[in-house]
């Protein structure tokens, strides 16, 4: 179990926007295979909230019984310089 706490503290880990492209290559190549050895998908904690994300490899295996729909009525945008 150890190893999957790994492995989804690895997808959890925040990017930094400049290296998007190269940070995103581990995560996108474990992600190719679990997809390839015959997982439906894969569930990792959020990077920002206390939440869950689920990647799913195989949508027509994946049933939603419950849709929510939100309108946003307040956005609050924060931002700092970055050096």
């Amino acid at each position: 179990m150890t190893y999957l706490n790994e492995l989804s503290n690895e997808l959890s880990r925040p990017v930094n926007p400049n290296d998007i492209n190269l940070e995103y290559l581990p995560s996108q190549y474990l992600c190719e295979f679990i997809k390839q050895v015959g997982y439906d998908g894969i569930i990792y904690k959020s990077s920002l909230s206390k939440g869950s994300n689920y990647v799913i490899f195989n949508d027509h295996k994946f049933k939603n019984d419950v849709i929510h729909q939100f309108k946003i009525s307040d956005l609050n945008v924060k931002f700092k310089e970055v050096k």
